[in-house]
């Protein structure tokens, strides 16, 4: 279990770090990770149950930073992706909204 928290947070850092712009209220970048191309960027393995997907980032003005992941062909806004930061848990509790997207 900490290999794989440890791998989540380096892609959050990368992932979520951006400049302080107004851009940056809303959505603050993503990167997709994939079970093929993981073993060239980073040594732990793979943490995620589906093959390919995004870890997306945006801020929320009480929360600040969310990171979820969404499986490829589930990134547009219809979809709540999976928090993957204390951030995001809180920010879908006060939406009452909970993730709807595959994954097991």
């Amino acid at each position: 279990m900490s290999r794989w928290l440890i791998a989540v947070a380096s892609i959050v850092m990368i992932g979520c770090s951006s400049g302080n712009t107004e851009n940056d209220l809303y959505g603050s970048g993503y990167i997709v990770v994939s079970e093929q191309t993981w073993s060239k960027d980073y040594t732990t393995p793979y943490p995620f149950t589906v093959p390919e997907g995004e870890i997306a980032c945006a801020s929320n003005p009480s929360f600040g930073r969310e990171v979820f992941f969404h499986p490829k062909g589930y990134t547009d806004e219809s979809y709540v992706g999976i928090p993957l930061n204390k951030a995001a848990v809180d920010g879908l509790k006060l939406s009452r909204l909970t993730p709807n997207v595959p994954y097991n």
